[in-house]
């Protein structure tokens, strides 16, 4: 086996994620979405009646009085597992999810907690193509939201994938 694919990690944890939040996701290929109505999903969820979901340095402009929910894989350490040569030895990849959540200014944090506890059910305890998820922590309450027109809360959650090399 090879070396772990990162964007096939990312695709996997955002798939999840997308389709969580009400997206029909018919094709995953090459790391590119294609939903339900043969649009390729790049920034936001394509059914009106979902949230849109933004993804790290996509462009996504949000409306001040909807709600909207910002993804980011990140990757840290890779302690080796095994000793030995390059070859028949394993890699734990460590990384994890933030999910920030925004929902309009004035309305009270319960909108946003209905969106925080979506996140923290799709990930609890899940495997997803032999990717390990942890428990989430949060939300956690951002005081100066960017942007500034939204409540903003962030949700945590570690992963890791077992590289065999």
């Amino acid at each position: 086996m090879a070396a772990a694919d990162l964007n096939e990690i990312r695709a996997t944890l955002e798939l999840h994620l997308i389709a969580g939040f009400g997206a029909n996701i018919n094709a995953q290929d090459d790391n590119i979405l294609t939903g339900q109505d043969g649009i390729i999903i790049l920034t936001e969820s394509p059914e009106a009646d979902t949230t849109p979901i933004a993804f790290r340095n996509t462009a996504y402009k949000p409306i001040s009085s909807d709600s909207f929910v910002q993804c980011l894989v990140t990757f840290g350490s890779a302690p080796y597992l095994t000793l030995g040569s390059t070859t028949n030895s394993y890699n734990q990849i460590n990384g994890s999810i933030e999910v920030n959540i925004f929902t309009p200014q004035g309305v009270g944090p319960g909108a946003n907690y209905d969106l925080a506890s979506r996140v923290c059910n799709l990930y609890t305890r899940e495997i997803l193509d032999g990717i390990q998820v942890g428990p989430p922590s949060g939300p956690s309450v951002v005081t100066a939201s960017q942007p500034p027109a939204f409540f903003q809360s962030t949700v945590t959650v570690p992963f890791n994938v077992i590289e065999e090399l």
